[in-house]
């Protein structure tokens, strides 16, 4: 598939101006195969207070096409949402002659992902825990309330405030409106529904609000152990889901550190038969209800075997929409792709555990969470195969790794102070445009470029 972004120019450096806003793009903080998303300085605020915003950058598709329609889409959905205290906040849309910005509120927290791994915030933290995650739920909530569905739940769409704790959120780009879906494979491997999945023999449209809240149960796996249970919800793929369907809450317990109550809970949200499956308010109450999460300390378990480990790179998003089982008329966002069967099947192949295994709790093991595997491949989460760049939909995925204002950009914006004790750095070469900041000139492959230096700060 081509990528989108890749023939986007660098606008760092860039300055966006509209009658309401003047942004200056000073550091590049994700990119997907659709997009780029930029920390962007709002220049009109004064250097004591200064505001940032984060704003996604894709090409601006001639009007009338698919592209177009589905670009509408994610922004009348993202903005009949934005003003939910759980759900990030778009702010502007501005059109240029090439490009399609939207202007989003900025997070110095970074995404989930990020807290989960890197600041390992919710490490046998149960208070963290609910207050993230029942924010998470609230979201959702309110994007059923209103008839969309998400499809597309994952850490990396979780973004976070460093200061008051919040979560909001994002990326509308794989949403519907659709009540029943037979779009297929929609989303992300780890976080599929088994019903979301499919198989050749299905035929019956599924739920993609009961798929919404199986994929909250694996990012609450996430947040409490830093791992996925399985590589993926297909009995026949992954003999790990396999044993879960036969033992269930026992299954998590015996390859997961959680607590029996955890592991009841857990039960039900994925559960895999989507008509008893548990609904978003009766999961808020119960999450609220748990005593605790984690197990006592030194409870025995296999999930440390070092031998088990297996990589994590950032999880993609999928999309497939030629497999022979898909409706043609589906009017959901899947039918952006044009994905061959035989791609679709060499990237679950990837899936497969391989020789036939011993049903006993210590022959499976949970999948890590790796963050140094996950910087390096910012496009996956917690697949342990390579990118599958072919099936990726995630427009501009969010940042990879969290920027902090006060902090990260001091060669940039002057007035900015490190903070010293909380980060560690290291340099790297930021390549930034010059005078030609017209589309054109942007455009052009000539345009001249300056390297400067600027500290990235990774936080510990």
């Amino acid at each position: 598939m081509v990528s989108f972004s890749s023939i986007l120019p660098n606008q760092l450096g860039y300055t966006l101006a509209t009658p309401e806003l003047k942004l200056r793009f000073i550091h590049r903080i994700g990119k997907g195969s659709y997009g780029q998303v930029y920390l962007a300085w709002d220049m009109s605020t004064p250097e004591s207070a200064p505001r940032f915003y984060a704003v996604k950058c894709t090409l601006k598709y001639e009007p009338g096409t698919e592209y177009a329609a589905l670009q509408q889409k994610e922004v009348a959905l993202h903005g009949a949402l934005s003003s939910h205290p759980s759900i990030t906040t778009l702010h502007y849309i501005v059109e240029e002659q090439y490009y399609h910005y939207m202007v989003m509120e900025y997070h110095d927290g970074g995404d989930l992902y990020s807290a989960i791994v890197d600041r390992q915030t919710f490490h046998h933290n149960d208070d963290a825990v609910k207050a993230s995650f029942v924010q998470l739920i609230d979201a959702v909530q309110a994007c059923h309330d209103l008839g969309i569905s998400h499809r597309d739940l994952k850490p990396e769409n979780v973004m976070c405030m460093k200061e008051d704790g919040r979560v909001s959120l994002s990326d509308f780009g794989l949403a519907t409106q659709s009540g029943l879906s037979d779009s297929y494979g929609c989303g992300s491997a780890h976080y599929m529904s088994p019903e979301c999945i499919g198989s050749v023999e299905t035929t019956a449209p599924y739920s993609p609000r009961r798929s919404d809240i199986w994929s909250l149960g694996i990012i609450l796996i996430n947040m409490l152990t830093q791992r996925n249970p399985w590589q993926l919800a297909h009995a026949g793929r992954d003999e790990g889901f396999a044993a879960y369907l036969r033992r269930r809450g026992a299954f998590l317990r015996s390859i997961l550190a959680l607590s029996d109550e955890a592991a009841a809970l857990l039960a039900c949200i994925l559960d895999p038969a989507p008509a008893t499956r548990i609904t978003l308010p009766q999961l808020r109450a119960r999450v609220l209800a748990v005593r605790t999460f984690f197990p006592p300390d030194g409870l025995p378990g296999c999930v440390h075997a070092a031998d088990a480990l297996l990589g994590a790179p950032r999880e993609e998003s999928l999309v497939d929409e030629e497999a022979p089982w898909a409706d043609e008329e589906d009017e959901d966002i899947a039918e952006i792709m044009e994905v061959p069967r035989e791609a679709v099947d060499a990237q679950l192949a990837q899936f497969d555990m391989g020789a036939a295994r011993s049903s006993s709790a210590a022959a499976f093991v949970s999948v890590p969470l790796d963050s140094s595997v996950a910087h390096s491949q910012a496009s996956t989460f917690v697949n342990q195969s390579a990118s599958v760049s072919s099936l990726d939909t995630d427009e501009t995925a969010p940042p990879a790794t969290p920027v902090s204002p006060a902090s990260e950009i001091p060669h940039v914006v002057p007035y900015l102070t490190l903070d010293a004790g909380e980060t560690h750095m290291h340099e790297e070469d930021v390549v930034t445009p010059m005078a030609e900041d017209g589309p054109q000139g942007r455009m052009s492959k000539g345009m001249r470029r300056f390297v400067g230096a600027m500290r990235r700060v990774v936080w510990a």
